[in-house]
């Protein structure tokens, strides 16, 4: 059976599912980030993952840096809250902020994560 879809299953817009990826310089800034979002709620949660390594052209010059990448699961109601926490929590001066659809999740998954980021806490 094909997992549904935000669509298929009637969701509203701002109930729909979806993923925020940032990166930022080092673990403890990534964690403290991540903590910050799932406590506040904007965020049911958020994957930490690297160290990585970026490659890209900053201010003309050609940039290598170390990366860990922040990838949060919320719904579509939170992101305009979640992105701006982080560009308030960001060190960065222009740090990646990616809004991302999730196109189909289980009903399960979906249901946790609109009780993980709900104004009431859950059971």
């Amino acid at each position: 059976m094909p997992p549904q879809t935000a669509a298929s299953a009637g969701e509203p817009s701002a109930d729909r599912l979806i993923q925020i990826v940032t990166t930022l310089g080092n673990q403890a800034d990534a964690m403290r980030l991540a903590e910050q979002l799932v406590g506040r709620r904007l965020a049911a949660c958020v994957q930490v993952a690297g160290p990585l390594v970026s490659l890209y052209r900053w201010q003309g010059k050609l940039e290598r840096a170390e990366e860990w990448q922040c990838t949060l699961k919320t719904i579509e109601r939170h992101a305009e809250a979640a992105m701006k926490a982080i560009l308030l929590a960001h060190p960065y001066e222009q740090p990646e902020i990616l809004l991302l659809p999730v196109i189909g999740s289980s009903a399960g998954y979906r249901q946790w994560v609109a009780e993980q980021t709900s104004d009431e806490p859950s059971p």
